[in-house]
């Protein structure tokens, strides 16, 4: 009902007086509608589930958990607001546990909702590298990245994310120099992107050389983050890990395409 409210004018197929008439109406708008009608259909599901007493806590965060492991591991970029810690009881917070009195209730803390983490020429670019990393040329140079995304949808939001990105971008440039015999493979990837330059990859989009700079940029710094090896499982933002792998998936895309263009 709350949802027929929402949308003003809702589906002509949707039943929600009888279970089985109400679940079939439910399956098939989560798999015919826009993607924005059924986050909203999802929203207020969720608050209505927590809003209601007769759903355990435990089955509830269960839920939960698999709600926001299915969104990493299908890549689905959008996030469910707030933080899975926030919906438990008692959880620590700049150190100091702190726990509620009750459980968590939408109507009296932060409704769940969907955040939007990309847009749709971030994705576009990621599943453009995911096709390159199954071909026969590009799939051990790419074998970082894919690990990168990997820890990703395992939730290892780590440095680890940021070393494997860096070594897909060297292996790739060096690929891409040595089998051109423009460069040894000894050299940096400073001195291969360099390269790269003067052979005329980035024309006439000259701007690229900046970006990619930015790129490896953030790439050594999400290396930097956690310090010396005894921390490097240590957690690092979700957000500035799924930064890097959009920025490395747009730049290897681009880097790739132009490259086999330049080489036929």
């Amino acid at each position: 009902m709350e949802y027929r409210t929402e949308v003003i004018e809702e589906p002509d197929y949707f039943r929600w007086r009888n279970f089985d008439p109400a679940r079939a109406s439910q399956t098939h708008l989560i798999k015919e509608e826009d993607t924005d009608e059924v986050l909203l259909y999802l929203e207020i599901l969720l608050n209505t589930l927590w809003s209601n007493r007769n759903h355990s806590e435990e089955d509830l965060l269960k839920m939960d958990s698999k709600l926001r492991r299915v969104l990493r591991e299908h890549r689905i970029l959008f996030r469910l607001r707030p933080d899975h810690k926030y919906l438990h009881r008692s959880r620590v917070e700049g150190g100091v546990r702190k726990t509620r009195p009750r459980r968590y209730d939408p109507n009296r803390y932060e409704p769940l909702h969907f955040e939007k983490l990309a847009d749709e020429t971030i994705v576009q670019a990621d599943q453009d590298l995911r096709v390159l990393t199954k071909g026969t040329k590009w799939k051990e140079p790419l074998s970082g990245y894919n690990e990168a995304w990997n820890k990703y949808q395992d939730g290892q939001f780590s440095a680890i994310i940021a070393e494997k990105l860096y070594n897909s971008v060297e292996a790739v440039v060096q690929k891409m120099c040595v089998e051109q015999g423009w460069e040894n493979e000894t050299q940096t990837v400073g001195t291969y992107l360099d390269r790269l330059n003067k052979e005329g990859l980035f024309e006439p989009n000259q701007s690229m050389v900046g970006e990619w700079q930015q790129i490896m940029g953030g790439l050594r710094t999400g290396v930097q983050k956690t310090g010396d090896r005894k921390s490097w499982h240590d957690e690092v933002d979700q957000d500035y890990c799924l930064l890097l792998l959009h920025q490395t998936s747009a730049f290897l895309t681009f880097l790739i395409k132009r490259y086999e263009k330049e080489s036929e």
